[in-house]
């Protein structure tokens, strides 16, 4: 396999979802590690830990499965949604609304947001609740604390927020990458056009030649024949051989 076609089928002449994977992947799992090793990080559920964990594997292994087809990667969108998922598990595991994890939900966001349309925000501060109220949905006794629900909305608000802005400016990148593209195009045609006028000119000039070249051949060759030509004045300005022949004159 060529080097060019290995580059472009792990993903990175386009990103695919496995290679916009690759950074949640990594990341969950050092968390993981993090929880488990570093001293003030413990894992208070253990279960919605296993649970995050499985659902961040089947979400990679899904992505690793469609980034070979390109004509598969509409359903991409899977992937991180399945990630805001596993985010809030590992963030219930850890701590609930104390999870120092949290952060981590800025890897699907990012990843919905930069999606072309102002849906995808929607999206995006969906996916962002979905993963901040995780705790609240598995233990519905935490709904009476105000702290952590006012702690929770206001970090919906600020990757929703985000989003917003990501969108917007991967919106106006498309836009001038769509116009870069355009005028390439343009360019590319007026090149085109260019050469091909740049031929017909050559194959002008050509048959000029040749043509001049044949005239000259029969003037010369014509010898029997006085051919004496003058411009407007009466100067003469054109004198055959044979004109010279039966004049009995030279011309130079």
């Amino acid at each position: 396999m060529k080097i060019a076609a290995l580059y472009k089928r792990l993903g990175f002449d386009a990103p695919s979802p496995l290679l916009k994977q690759a950074p949640t992947f990594v990341l969950f799992f050092v968390a993981v590690l993090g929880a488990t090793t570093v001293p003030g990080l413990s894992i208070s559920a253990p279960s919605s830990v296993a649970v995050g964990v499985i659902a961040v594997l089947l979400a990679t292994a899904f992505a690793a499965i469609i980034s070979p087809r390109e004509s598969l990667w509409n359903w991409g969108l899977i992937v991180p949604g399945i990630d805001f998922i596993a985010i809030g598990l590992l963030r219930d595991g850890t701590g609930g609304g104390s999870s120092a994890f949290v952060a981590l939900v800025a890897l699907p966001v990012v990843w919905f947001a930069v999606e072309d349309g102002r849906q995808f925000v929607i999206y995006a501060a969906l996916g962002t609740s979905l993963t901040v109220f995780m705790s609240l949905f598995l233990r519905p006794i935490l709904f009476d604390n105000v702290e952590v629900l006012a702690r929770g909305a206001y970090s919906v608000v600020v990757f929703g927020v985000a989003a917003a802005v990501i969108n917007e400016i991967s919106r106006t990148a498309r836009r001038r990458l769509d116009k870069v593209r355009r005028l390439a195009d343009q360019g590319r045609v007026m090149l085109a056009e260019s050469v091909q006028h740049a031929i017909e000119l050559k194959h002008s000039e050509t048959r000029l030649r040749n043509a001049e070249r044949m005239f000259r051949e029969i003037w010369v060759a014509v010898t029997e024949q006085a051919i004496i030509g003058t411009d407007l004045t009466g100067l003469i300005d054109a004198f055959n051989p044979g004109a010279e022949k039966m004049l009995a004159l030279d011309v130079n």
